[in-house]
């Protein structure tokens, strides 16, 4: 049983760290991000990138200025769903001084922070059980040895 709550502990632990560094991306959008109007420059169904299989994805390659005016272009993917075509003023976010860090408004990657957010509760909790455990009186089951006369 024990061992079993280490390897539960080591395991929130690890998604905990992946999840964590995945959302790190999220958090510098969300201090750092800026929007601007985009231009559609190029949209296509393609294969998705970020996943394996025969799964399809809208790409879209969106020019842009940034706050010091400087045009920009950069190429998210998004679901296959998506009305994009070529010449529609779309919103775009990105990260000012980090060249590959743009976006399109709202294609936000929320799975990886309620993980990390989940794993930071599922820590707390063993953190709690190790604790209250390690306070509990050591329990004295052996028996006494007889005494000689």
């Amino acid at each position: 049983m024990e061992t079993l709550k280490i390897r539960l502990a080591f395991g929130a632990f690890l998604a905990f760290m992946i999840s964590g560094f995945y959302s790190v991306n999220e958090l510098r959008y969300l201090i750092w991000g800026r929007t601007a109007p985009g231009q559609v420059a190029e949209a296509y169904v393609g294969p998705d990138p970020n996943r394996r299989g025969r799964a399809e994805a809208l790409i879209v390659t969106v020019t842009f200025r940034d706050q010091d005016g400087g045009a920009r272009s950069a190429t998210d993917v998004v679901h296959g769903d998506s009305e994009i075509s070529v010449g529609d003023e779309v919103p775009v976010q990105y990260v000012p001084g980090s060249e590959y860090a743009v976006r399109l408004a709202g294609n936000r990657q929320l799975a990886p922070v309620f993980l990390f957010l989940g794993c930071l509760g599922a820590l707390a909790v063993f953190i709690g059980l190790l604790i209250r455990e390690a306070n509990e009186p050591v329990k004295n089951n052996r028996r006494r040895a007889p005494r000689r006369a």
